[in-house]
């Protein structure tokens, strides 16, 4: 299920975020995701700077991604709606999950993780929040090495920066919420990878370029999904 709510945010479908195969050596500090559930961690808290708090844990990137939407609402009841958005709300996240999913299912222990916040499923799914700025932006992060279904596990967003092992990808992505004035407000999205092995550079983008574009589309999605719960009355 992992690699379709990930999707969302992400704007790719990074794979299952648990370990398959064999296992690969560890970093110190660092784990290797297993089956487990992982409970959501508080972010951190980062003083602000006059840059985006992205660039506090990924300044550079071989690939960027951007998405931006306006919204008839404050810049706070759209930060609300981005935490309390769920899955299923996402128009066609549900049967997508399904279909890329063999063990998801209708049950009603599935259909009540539907109705958690999508930030809650994804901090169960190997995506740490690394650090926010209240009604202004909210930043996300996982590593691995998702074409082969590989994820490391890591606590928060100093392990995040700290971590060099360069055959893992390191994926970030925020949310921007800018005040636009007379009630309206933009979100923008940015997704930021960096991957430093030049091998593991091309398995990666060879695997991007087969599920980019329905990442994008799902991403899309959820940012409807977003302006529809902060347009509600």
């Amino acid at each position: 299920m992992a690699s379709v709510v990930i999707a969302v945010v992400a704007g790719a479908s990074f794979g299952y975020a648990r370990a398959a195969g064999p296992r690969l050596a560890s970093s110190p500090g660092f784990q290797h995701a297993s089956p487990r559930r992982l409970a959501p961690r508080p972010a951190p808290r980062i003083a602000q700077s006059p840059g985006r708090l992205i660039d506090a844990y990924l300044p550079t990137a071989h690939l960027r991604e951007f998405h931006t939407e306006r919204i008839h609402a404050s810049p706070g009841r759209v930060f609300a709606a981005v935490h309390a958005v769920s899955p299923s709300e996402v128009r066609g996240l549900v049967p997508l999950m399904w279909m890329n999913a063999p063990s998801f299912d209708l049950s009603g222990r599935s259909q009540a993780q539907m109705r958690r916040p999508l930030l809650e499923v994804m901090a169960r799914d190997n995506f740490v929040v690394l650090g926010e700025w209240p009604a202004d932006e909210l930043v996300v992060g996982t590593i691995g090495q998702f074409w082969g279904h590989r994820s490391v596990r890591f606590r928060d967003g100093g392990q995040f920066r700290s971590f060099r092992d360069p055959r893992y990808a390191k994926v970030a992505m925020n949310v921007h919420v800018r005040n636009d004035g007379d009630g309206w407000s933009s979100v923008t999205t940015e997704t930021r990878v960096a991957v430093a092995d030049p091998e593991a550079r091309r398995k990666f983008d060879d695997y991007w370029r087969w599920i980019q574009p329905t990442g994008t589309l799902i991403r899309a999605q959820w940012i409807d999904a977003v302006r529809r719960r902060a347009e509600r009355p």
